[in-house]
């Protein structure tokens, strides 16, 4: 606030008699108000103030009030004899007073004609309240003016005025640390949010709701956090349903290429067990016909040797006794030659028979070296893969190993960096990212030896069904009807499979649903605490106001308890002034330890509710793990009786080679999958972390801007300490050259009074001392109040507007050392 003391004229007239004094003081001034509009910087203007109520009190009596004008200038009068206060005031902004004593005005200087004037340049600046900022010590006056005799005027007292400078200065500093604390939440809400960090800009803009309830611009950017949290859910969901579209396509398009390879399988085993039939059926009849000839062979061999018996006894009747020794070497030679026959018949018949069985035991040994070519093939191919999955598994356990533990640093570096406050947040993170990766690599061991155990079974298996496929290949229906039992074991396992792919769909769907829940439980939750916050600090502000009016009645009663001690004691006036003003004291800092003990009851309120919520999010958290970790286990308990279920169907249908080759490629694919997906976690791993770094990086430079803003408020403040030195150094050497040429003036009024003959009246030389008295006043006033504004705009680092009041300033004093070194240190800021 800027004052100014102009000299009025004053005329001496010597009253023989005593009068009442019925002047009064025109108290003239101005009223601005200050907006400040609070988002990511603080920014404020001053505009004029009209209808901003000024009341005139005498003890607790309203004596008159006015209103400031369209320009927020008002003038008020003030009457002869007695102590008042001034109170300003305006809807919504904090009161503000000043002190106006209009004792102690002589006799001859008070006439009807005594019009005093005191004005106040830069007048009072009206402004909202805000929480975390104490404005109690504007219950007091900010200044006083008194009646000055030896200048015979109206002035402000110094120590009033400098106790009120540092008042408003202590507040606006105050004030300026809510305003920083409240910028830095939104600046940090607004770099999270371009970085899409949803949730962390929302925390940031409610950190600064805390800080100032009721604000727009975090309401407004809450908004904007609540829509971007949304559409990332959105985008979830999209990727879910596209997940799972894709993986029940996929699902599907394996159903379809196993029922094709199946299908295959099935027609080319059909072919060669008909090829091997139709073989075996030609062997066969090859050697029935063979059997038939040789047969009728012997049978024409007997019909023949019939005949030739018939003939023979003919001709041994005919010639019974010549032909007796004949006949008897005929028969022995058709025996012998029968015999003879015979035996090659059958030499024939078995020779037929060993071929015959020869070339069913070359088939036989041609199907099952085929057989354990393709059995080989199959067994070779399974190792393979079974290798090729280990080796998979045992990178991607590494790698995923290897990311937990980049993972793990990056988190516990950012925890460690954050700031006290987070302290509880980052070691509860810590404990559920060790949580998780201990369930993880858990989950993988188990599921590491599950998988070896069931290798080793499959393997055992294969070589089982292998020795068992050898053994019962004995007969070709027997293989087809082995091979049917197998096509419907086949298409068992497929909707086996299909089922234990749409149940895992179906859990994977109730995990994500369960995930979304809790996310959304939390949502709520951190809302609930906000809006509870919220009414927290809007009843503490009501309770602020409450208290603020109740100190303002209290004042008041306290004006009206002096009022009645100055009219039992005018002579004590003093005495009783220094009494009361002890009791204001007592009384301002009793009520200061009261709302101090109101604050520390509040914020052990605070505390004791932010401990309750902190402990029921830790008992959710710690139950949502004991079921995740239930419905894990259940999970794998599951998996583990379907996959063994698959298995023994797998063991039964005896699956082709095709199969093995087809699952490898299925395996690479998964693999390729796995690989793509850790690849894409690693991208998202070290974004995050580069992320975080910026925001680490950014975090750490506004600290040291904000050391450096503080150094230089340091240096400012150590400048202008020095200037407030130099220039009350200058006003009281100013102010004694004054008296000087007030002394100077006596000696000569007294000069003339005696008779100097310079032709001069009395009224006309004491008019002349006090133009000249009054012009330099009025420019040493007007210097002061210049560079005090001027002060005033530097330290708010509006530089700009201080530069031409300086300017101004060094019009008044041209040689002014002060003014000269805020015009250099301003160039420098403006060339930047």
């Amino acid at each position: 606030m800027r004052i100014r003391n102009p000299f009025t004229f004053i005329f001496f007239f010597v009253a023989t008699f005593s009068f009442s004094q019925n002047w009064k003081l025109e108290v003239r001034s101005n009223v601005e108000l200050r907006n400040h509009k609070l988002t990511t910087q603080s920014d404020l203007n001053d505009n004029s103030l009209p209808g901003a109520s000024v009341k005139l009190y005498k003890g607790g009596s309203l004596v008159t009030q006015v209103q400031s004008n369209v320009s927020g200038d008002f003038s008020i009068l003030v009457p002869a004899g007695g102590e008042y206060i001034v109170e300003i005031s305006y809807p919504g902004c904090v009161s503000k007073r000043m002190a106006v004593s209009t004792m102690n005005v002589p006799e001859d200087v008070g006439k009807d004609d005594y019009k005093p004037i005191f004005s106040i340049n830069g007048g009072f600046v009206m402004h909202k309240s805000y929480a975390g900022v104490d404005y109690s010590q504007l219950q007091q006056p900010l200044i006083k003016v008194v009646y000055n005799p030896s200048s015979k005027n109206f002035k402000d007292d110094e120590a009033s005025k400098q106790n009120g400078l540092g008042i408003v200065s202590k507040i606006y500093s105050s004030e300026e640390s809510v305003f920083q604390k409240f910028t830095a939440n939104n600046k940090a809400g607004d770099d999270a949010l371009k970085k899409f960090d949803c949730a962390k800009a929302k925390a940031s803009y409610q950190a600064a709701l805390a800080v100032l309830a009721g604000e727009q611009y975090p309401l407004e950017q809450i908004a904007k956090a609540d829509k971007c949290l949304k559409d990332k859910e959105d985008e979830s969901k999209k990727a879910a349903e596209a997940a799972k579209l894709a993986a029940e396509k996929a699902a599907a398009d394996k159903v379809a290429k196993d029922e094709a390879a199946k299908k295959a399988a099935e027609d080319k085993a059909a072919k060669e067990a008909a090829d091997k039939l139709a073989k075996e059926e030609a062997a066969k009849k090859a050697g029935e016909e063979a059997a038939k000839k040789a047969e009728e062979a012997r049978k024409a061999a007997e019909e023949k040797i019939a005949a030739d018996k018939a003939a023979a006894d003919k001709a041994a009747a005919e010639k019974l006794a010549k032909e007796e020794a004949a006949k008897k070497a005929a028969e022995e030679k058709a025996a012998k030659d029968a015999a003879d026959k015979l035996a090659k018949e059958e030499a024939a018949k078995k020779a037929s028979e060993e071929k015959a069985a020869a070339d069913k035991a070359a088939a036989d040994k041609i199907a099952a070296e085929k057989l354990a070519k393709e059995e080989a093939a199959k067994k070779a191919a399974e190792e393979k893969a079974i290798a090729d999955k280990a080796a998979a598994d045992k990178a991607a356990a590494e790698k995923l190993a290897k990311e937990e533990a980049t993972k793990k640093a990056a988190e516990e570096k950012a925890a460690a960096d954050k700031a006290a406050a987070d302290k509880i947040a980052a070691e509860k993170l810590a404990k559920e990212e060790a949580a998780k990766k201990a369930a993880e690599e858990k989950v993988a061991k188990e599921t590491a030896d599950k998988l070896a155990k069931e290798e080793a079974a499959k393997k055992a298996a294969e070589e089982k069904a292998l020795a068992d496929k050898a053994a019962a290949d004995k007969a070709a229906a027997e293989k087809l009807a082995k091979e049917e039992a197998a096509k419907k074991a086949a298409e068992e396992k497929v909707a086996a499979d299909k089922a234990a792919s749409e149940k895992a769909a179906a859990e994977k769907l109730a995990k994500e649903e369960a995930t979304k829940k809790a996310a959304e439980e939390s949502r709520l939750a951190t809302e609930k605490a906000a809006k509870e916050k919220a009414e927290a600090d809007k009843l503490a502000a009501e309770k602020a106001a409450a208290d603020q009016a109740a100190k303002e009645e209290a004042f008041k009663k306290s004006l009206a308890d002096k009022a009645v001690k100055d009219k039992a004691a005018a002579e004590k006036a003093a005495a009783d002034k220094a009494a009361k003003d002890e009791a204001d004291k007592k009384l301002a800092e009793e009520k200061a330890a009261k709302d101090k003990e109101a604050a520390g009851k509040a914020a052990a309120e605070k505390l004791a509710k932010d401990e309750v919520a902190k402990k029921a999010a830790e008992e959710k958290a710690v139950k949502d793990k004991e079921a995740a970790e239930i419905a894990a286990t259940e999970k794998v308990a599951k998996d583990e009786a379907a996959k063994k279920a698959a298995e023994e169907k797998a063991i039964q249908a005896q699956e082709a080679a095709e199969k093995a080759a087809k699952e490898k490629l299925a395996k690479e694919e998964a693999k390729k999958k796995e690989a793509e997906k850790t690849a894409k976690k690693k991208e998202e791993a070290d974004k995050a972390a580069k992320e975080e770094a910026e925001f680490q990086a950014n975090l750490k430079a506004e600290e040291q801007k904000k050391k450096g803003d503080k150094a230089v408020k340091e240096k400012e403040a150590a400048e202008k300490a020095k200037a407030e030195k130099i220039a009350q150094e200058k006003e009281n050497s100013e102010k004694e050259a004054v008296e000087k040429m007030e002394k100077e003036a006596k000696e000569k009024e007294a000069l003339t009074i005696k008779g100097t003959g310079s032709g001069e009246s009395k009224e006309e030389i004491e008019k002349g001392i006090a133009k000249k008295k009054t012009r330099e006043g009025v420019g040493s006033d007007k210097y002061m109040a210049l560079y005090k504004r001027g002060e005033e705009l530097f330290k708010m680092k509006r530089y700009e507007e201080a530069k031409p009041v300086y300017e101004e300033a060094l019009k008044n004093k041209p040689e002014d050392a002060n003014c000269k070194t805020r015009l250099a240190q301003i160039e420098k800021f403006l060339a930047k």
